[in-house]
């Protein structure tokens, strides 16, 4: 068993004698902002009378409904209902508004901190589009067109209070074909934060290098269950192999938990954030920088990582991070910084050591133990990223778990991570070229085993039998999977290449197959 040990070790070594890593990228702040639709055309349609839906499904239940879903993960902050409204009942006349028509409707859920509308798309014309307008805000988002819709409906972005607009434009004398199928209302409020230091706001942080990538931390909204909203936290990643920044999101598998992930649905808030150490200052969040998602790239349950992307990233007043990453395994007592988006919150940072290596939890398998000594996590944190404070905040873990966290007892404050580098080799396609991303059964398209044993099925499965029944089983032989997978393209190329270097495979993991023959 040693022996064999030490020479997946070797194998290892060969590829790579250091773990992968990339740093941050930082782009400063844009010097114009524009909105959609100007903000004093967004004033004249509001000014104007239109049909009002009002409904109490949900009044004054927000106290019950945080009450029941409290400690639920993932965090839930809306509940929702279905509704049936199409164009005939939703508008009234229109507006003229140069060669088009705008019809204009409100829709009210009474008590609501926000509300998301879902809508049917589908039967728009071309030329149609549709908007949703924050009326406290006169901010509108979209447009959004057929070409926007998908199956189940879109969901339509995030306005704060209990009103959202819906305004359609059109060429024609008649609003065009449309279905509001329903409506999420939510009810946890993001609250002031407590002063400094406990939670600590993120704009409090000295630290230059820090106060730039935290411009790469969002908060996310995450539609399931039928009209459910759930809020995670997420970090932008940076992809060094091309100049072009692309909108890739790392979070918390357990976030899409809710059941099947609807992607364009999913809602990224950037620099929402206080711009003082008591709390103050925070922006009103209909007016922050929104992304939509994209495509879901990756989730694994066996880790509790997900990785998706987002359509666009706004830069912003604040500039914006692209987090650099890291695949070294952390050491105890490691210097480390979080920070997220608890309970909705404006970002908050936390300080601290790694506690332990290698843990299992309910959510995940190679998880880092950490302590907080300045700074707490809650629910809503999760999915947010790990960093190591002296690596220029290179992301190493997100939020999985841990216990309820107390300023006055700060020795409960301790979290549980999921660990970025076992998650790697899912996700290692879309950071580095010329890489394949490992499949959800952890065989790779670049498995240096299935390239130096072909077909041979009988010695494929014996070696996961001693993968999983072995290797799994201690913190070292864990570590040496997650190496394995870590280096597998290298191997594989050289196995491919090389009939040397294929035939040092062969003999290397021959006692592998073996033991593992005996262990099925």
């Amino acid at each position: 068993m040693r022996t064999c040990m030490i020479l997946l070790a070797a194998w290892c070594l060969v590829a790579t004698a250091s773990g992968e890593f990339a740093d941050y990228v930082f782009v400063p702040p844009s010097k114009t902002e524009t909105e959609a639709l100007p903000r004093a055309v967004v004033e004249g349609w509001l000014a104007q009378a239109c049909p009002r839906f009002v409904f109490d499904t949900l009044a004054e239940q927000n106290d019950v409904l945080k009450s029941f879903h409290a400690g639920a993960l993932p965090l839930c902050v809306a509940e929702g209902f279905s509704l049936e409204l199409d164009e005939a009942a939703l508008f009234d006349q229109g507006l003229d508004d140069g060669d088009a028509q705008v019809f204009l409707a409100a829709v009210t859920s009474l008590d609501a901190i926000a509300v998301r509308l879902l809508v049917d798309l589908s039967a728009l014309e071309a030329g149609d589009e549709l908007w949703v307008i924050a009326p406290d805000a006169a901010r509108a988002f979209g447009p959004f067109t057929a070409a926007d819709a998908v199956e189940g409906g879109r969901w339509l972005h995030t306005v704060f209070g209990d009103t959202a607009v819906l305004a359609v434009r059109t060429s024609y004398d008649t609003p065009p074909p449309l279905q509001l199928l329903g409506l999420s209302h939510f009810f946890v409020e993001p609250a002031k934060a407590t002063l400094y230091p406990c939670p600590v706001e993120a704009d409090c942080v000295s630290d230059t290098v820090f106060q730039e990538i935290s411009t790469g931390i969002g908060m996310l909204f995450i539609p399931y269950k039928g009209y459910k909203q759930a809020q995670c936290s997420g970090a932008l990643l940076n992809n060094p192999d091309t100049p072009e920044l692309e909108g890739l999101v790392l979070t918390a598998d357990h976030c899409f938990s809710g059941g099947s992930v609807n992607t364009t649905g999913i809602e990224v808030l950037w620099d929402y954030r206080a711009a003082a150490c008591n709390g103050s200052g925070v922006p009103d969040p209909n007016t922050v920088p929104r992304s939509v998602g994209s495509q879901l790239l990756a989730r694994d349950d066996v880790y509790d990582g997900a990785f998706f992307s987002v359509q666009s990233v706004p830069v912003g007043a604040r500039g914006r991070a692209w987090l650099g990453w890291d695949t070294r395994t952390p050491a105890l007592n490691d210097a480390i910084a979080g920070t997220h988006h608890p309970m909705g919150k404006p970002l908050k940072a936390c300080f601290g050591r790694v506690t332990k290596l290698d843990v299992s939890t309910f959510l995940g398998k190679n998880q880092t133990e950490v302590h907080w000594d300045e700074g707490i996590t809650e629910q809503g944190s999760s999915g947010s990223p790990l960093m190591f404070s002296n690596l220029n905040y290179r992301v190493f873990g997100m939020l999985s778990n841990g216990p309820t966290h107390d300023c006055a007892n700060p020795s409960q404050n301790r979290d549980n991570y999921s660990s970025f580098r076992s998650f790697f080799p899912r996700i290692q396609c879309h950071l580095l070229t010329g890489r394949e991303c490992e499949d959800g059964n952890g065989s790779g398209g670049l498995c240096p085993a299935k390239a130096a044993f072909g077909d041979n099925e009988e010695a494929l499965a014996a070696l996961r039998a001693f993968r999983d029944k072995a290797l799994a089983a201690t913190p070292g032989g864990r570590r040496l999977i997650a190496a394995y997978y870590r280096h597998a393209p290298r191997m594989a190329a050289l196995v491919n290449t090389s009939p040397r270097a294929r035939g040092l495979f062969l003999a290397s993991a021959a006692p592998f197959v073996e033991l593992g023959r005996m262990l099925r």
